[in-house]
């Protein structure tokens, strides 16, 4: 049992003592913490795989969550589900927060009801769901951006294999060529030479016999040697060429698959609408796309996979979207992903601390199609038409 490591936590500890003991009925690694200044200290310690919220506010756990992520890394990195405690009033409200992915799961609790089984069974449900979560995995992105990169490959290779092969004919040609020139010249120079009396009689071997002889025993062997080894090389090219073949077809049919390829966004606005109408955008150039409506509920979906880009809103309701930025720039795996920010403020102060903060663009409501699409393009080198009217997504 000591793989399941619970932590209770709350502002009271009263209140994390009973939820520690009620728990403590079936799992006997349960830890509780409640003071403020300790909450850092006790995560890190116990490194949980199940956080239950203990609070008598949803706000309340939202910020305890928000507070660990900001100042842990521990917290950041680690794969753990959260359960928040609630009360009848707040059931709404919870439901909401974890179909966002604020939390995992929620379980109405105060004041101390008479399902104590319920909690019992949505902590095995956590463990059982706990998932892990690899940040230096490669992203749909990433391998399109390298297939495309690769795009010119199979057509250059069969350009070189072509121009290879012309090489080869032409040399082959000149070698013909020259020893076609050698014989006339050689026949030329023989006639000369017998021609001119004082030459005959220069050396007691004719000199046409030793012209013959050069020519058998030096020229045209050698001529018949390089003519062999571009015959060889020539028929080496067209073995390469053909073992080329089935390679060059897994190059094509790679560069079919990445047309399938759908880089992945997620959205940063606590404007529904904002995010609906993004989204159908991105979605009609094959671009998927998520949207969080929260720092906390953005923190838990970046934990569960890195996506191509982000889309961030300088406000948001639980904290800036400049302080998000930061935060997500020290999580593993994050440092390059880009972050683009989206917003109606076009002060130069809010420019100039996006860009500091690690943002790699900026976008100003109200947005268009080609403006989205052009920043997209921008930060992921992917092909993102923009439509003949310029249509606001927000």
């Amino acid at each position: 049992m000591s793989a399941q490591r619970l932590l209770v936590v709350s502002d009271s500890s009263d209140d994390a003592e009973l939820v520690r003991e009620l728990l403590g009925v079936e799992f006997e690694s349960v830890e509780a913490s409640w003071a403020e200044a300790d909450a850092i200290i006790d995560f890190e310690r116990v490194r949980p795989l199940v956080v239950l919220l203990a609070f008598k506010s949803l706000q309340k756990a939202q910020r305890y969550c928000l507070s660990l992520y900001r100042s842990s890394q521990v917290a950041r990195v680690s794969v753990h589900r959260t359960i928040v405690l609630c009360t009848q009033s707040e059931l709404r409200e919870a439901y909401s927060l974890c179909r966002d992915g604020n939390f995992d799961d929620y379980v109405l609790f105060w004041p101390m009801n008479h399902d104590a089984p319920r909690l019992l069974m949505a902590v095995h449900h956590a463990l059982g769901q706990r998932r892990s979560v690899d940040t230096e995995a490669v992203t749909a992105g990433d391998l399109a951006a390298i297939a495309r990169s690769a795009a010119g490959i199979g057509a250059a290779v069969e350009g070189l294999a072509s121009a290879g092969d012309e090489a080869m004919a032409h040399a082959g040609r000149y070698v013909a060529g020259v020893e076609t020139e050698l014989k006339t010249a050689l026949r030329d120079l023989s006639t000369d030479t017998l021609e001119d009396p004082n030459a005959a009689t220069a050396r007691p071997e004719p000199i046409r016999a030793k012209l013959e002889r050069l020519h058998a025993e030096t020229i045209v062997p050698r001529m018949q040697e390089a003519g062999r080894r571009i015959a060889v090389a020539r028929e080496a090219l067209k073995t390469g060429q053909a073992g080329l073949g089935p390679r060059l077809a897994a190059h094509g049919e790679l560069q079919r698959m990445v047309g399938l390829v759908r880089p992945s966004v997620v959205i940063v606005d606590d404007d529904p609408a904002q995010c609906k109408l993004m989204g159908r955008a991105l979605g009609d150039v094959q671009i998927q796309s998520r949207s969080c409506s929260s720092a906390s509920e953005a923190l838990r979906v970046l934990s569960e996979g890195r996506p191509d880009l982000i889309l961030m809103d300088i406000n948001l309701p639980d904290t800036s979207g400049i302080e998000l930025t930061q935060l997500i720039r020290t999580l593993p795996g994050y440092a390059k992903v880009p972050i683009v920010m989206v917003t109606g403020n076009s002060d130069k102060r809010a420019v100039m601390k996006s860009m500091s903060a690690g943002a790699a663009g900026f976008l100003v409501k109200p947005l268009t199609r080609q403006k989205l699409y052009a920043q997209v393009n921008a930060s992921l080198g992917w092909r993102a038409a923009p439509t003949a009217v310029a249509e606001d997504v927000g």
